[in-house]
């Protein structure tokens, strides 16, 4: 549900993929054109084999895995069973909770709206939700300080929630009903001085889409964002979820209840990994899918920014992704990276546009380690002959 609580400095080190055991199968993107060179089959195997590796020490029941190259899924596979029955293999097409990988999600569907001129990143959220109040012992009528942007950079002042991420207790509110409970809670830091990273405030901004769309957020997002991707397989309606067959189940002490992630803005989209794969491409594209322009670069640009950054580096939690750089054959080039944890759940994604690779990898097992990644980039450079390298 989270981004990892080590945040920003070691988030920013990049940690990259883990897995470990159980049958595996290999499948590929049916649209993707492959060149199945020795070194692509090598990397392949390698990668697989450390999967495996990686699953059978953290007992992980299943997970997938995919690598897009130049726009391209070169490698999507899955491995494990979506419980721990073992009855149920993982494929492609299983659903898991990406946690908050939502909030990329989030993030793309309000800056849709931007880009239609519904919304803006820097207006005060009482302009969008008049006579609603919050509370603050730093400052009076926050809501007239607090904007989107300071709701996506996590630097609104809010709370990561309003109790423990992985009880129950959300599940049958409605969004409406959890943005009522978020004006109970007060602030912990002033307005626009702190990072303090908070699902609710997310959940604020996807509920202001919501009424300013006139449509509910799942269908907002399932309109602009899931169909025009071409992402057939990603829900954010806890019904869609609850009847669907192939589905993975959340592991975590006490927690193995699918319906209990409740569908909110932070953290409540299901996907399979092909689905996450065009989410990706439309990162590596640059805001185009299949040719078609749904961002435009100006507009994509500000997801990118790490806004109040007094470094001039441009790195830190930009809006709904975490921005760092490399070195890339001789050039510098950011790379944007994100994970999600909680309810039985976690998931990671990394993207590096300019060197043209995207990595993203789903598990139902909660906590579970996503520091293979940097493990994932060193075979994919080692195959393919280029190097990301810290600097």
């Amino acid at each position: 549900m989270r981004f990892k609580r080590y945040a920003i400095p070691y988030f920013i080190l990049f940690i990259v993929t883990s897995c470990s055991t159980f049958n595996t199968k290999f499948t590929f993107a049916q649209q993707a054109s492959i060149n199945e060179s020795s070194e692509l089959k090598a990397l392949i195997e390698d990668c697989s084999n450390s999967v495996q590796a990686e699953m059978k020490k953290t007992n992980t029941q299943g997970l997938s895995i995919a690598i897009v190259r130049h726009g391209e899924p070169i490698w999507i596979e899955s491995f494990g069973s979506t419980d721990n029955t073992g009855d149920e293999k993982v494929n492609n097409k299983t659903l898991f909770s990406i946690q908050s990988l939502s909030k990329q999600i989030t993030v793309v569907a309000i800056l849709t709206a931007v880009q239609d001129g519904i919304l803006d990143l820097d207006t005060p959220i009482s302009k969008y939700l008049p006579g609603y109040k919050l509370k603050s012992k730093f400052e009076e009528s926050p809501e007239n300080k607090i904007t989107l942007r300071l709701l996506l950079c996590h630097q609104a002042g809010f709370d990561h929630g309003l109790s423990d991420d992985n009880t129950v207790e959300l599940k049958d509110l409605t969004l409406e009903q959890h943005v009522r409970k978020i004006a109970e809670k007060e602030l912990i830091h002033p307005v626009g001085e702190q990072f303090s990273y908070s699902n609710i405030g997310y959940d604020l901004a996807g509920y202001i889409l919501q009424k300013v769309s006139g449509t509910s957020f799942g269908k907002y997002v399932e309109r602009k964002v899931f169909k025009p991707f071409g992402m057939k397989n990603s829900f954010l309606v806890g019904s869609e979820i609850r009847k669907h067959e192939n589905h993975a189940v959340g592991y975590k002490k006490d927690m193995q209840d699918l319906s209990s992630v409740p569908p909110f803005p932070s953290c409540g989209l299901y996907c399979d990994i092909e689905d996450m794969v065009k989410f990706v491409q439309f990162n590596i594209n640059k805001g185009k899918v299949d040719g078609q322009t749904i961002l435009k670069q100006d507009i994509l640009n500000e997801m990118y920014k790490v806004p109040f950054d007094k470094s001039g580096k441009n790195e830190g939690y930009a809006l709904g992704i975490g921005v760092a750089h490399r070195k890339f054959n001789g050039n510098i080039i950011p790379i944007y990276v994100h994970s999600g944890d909680g309810y039985g759940f976690s998931s990671d994604i990394f993207m590096a546009p300019d060197a043209g690779l995207g990595t993203v990898i789903l598990t139902n097992q909660n906590d579970f380690s996503m520091r293979w990644r940097g493990q994932l980039e060193e075979m994919i450079y080692k195959h393919l002959g280029e190097r990301l390298e810290y600097f």
